[in-house]
């Protein structure tokens, strides 16, 4: 439907629990943003979080058993920042094989994932060492891919440069974000600003 999708897992949760992130040192300023954008009604950006918040269908033994660990840890603490109002997404949306025991659908669904950017002019913003869509086709059927390349480790600390930086690519190009937590406050932030931005991950 063109919507912007930003996405939370365990790592936002961390850093909104006041934790540090592998990539990404714990910063006031990341945590209000994140805290908000799990909690605030709007209709401009779907928020994904964690599926298994509510099942855990179709997952292979070694997921399930990740996930009912985690949500057991997690689960209330999810709760505690969600909005009772608001229609939640799956943050997995470019988790589409590793995890699903039945695989026959994975890929219709990642059909379906490069559907959302086919024919279009995208810019990937990414950590140095990411290079989503290198050696594999989900990028192929772009009419055009450009990258900007940010830090690998904390680069909320360069998020007004990435703001800025992104807002000067035009409206008319789709952006794949893969920075971290600071991806999901760039898309949530472009998204209201009325860019297309999907928060991928490391798809």
């Amino acid at each position: 439907s063109g919507k912007s999708i930003a996405r939370l897992g365990d790592g936002e949760l961390d850093i909104i629990k006041g934790k540090s992130f592998p990539f990404q040192r714990y910063n006031q300023d990341l945590t209000a943003q994140l805290v908000e954008i799990l909690g605030k009604k709007q209709d401009f950006c779907l928020v994904g979080i964690p599926d298994a918040i509510n099942n855990f269908d179709n997952l292979t033994q070694a997921s399930e058993e990740f996930w009912v660990e985690n949500m057991y840890r997690t689960r209330n603490a999810w709760i505690e920042y969600l909005n009772e109002d608001m229609t939640y997404c799956t943050a997995n949306i470019t988790r589409l094989y590793m995890r699903y025991k039945d695989k026959s659908k994975c890929k219709m669904y990642f059909d379906m994932l490069k559907d959302i950017y086919k024919d279009k002019d995208v810019i990937i913003c990414e950590g140095e060492k990411t290079r989503a869509g290198v050696g594999n086709d989900l990028l192929d059927g772009c009419k055009s891919v450009q990258r900007l390349i940010c830090p690998a480790e904390n680069a909320f600390d360069k998020y007004d440069e990435i703001f800025k930086t992104l807002k000067e690519v035009g409206k008319n190009k789709t952006i794949l974000l893969s920075l971290g937590p600071t991806a999901t406050v760039l898309a949530y932030n472009l998204a209201k600003d009325g860019y297309h931005v999907i928060d991928t991950g490391n798809f």
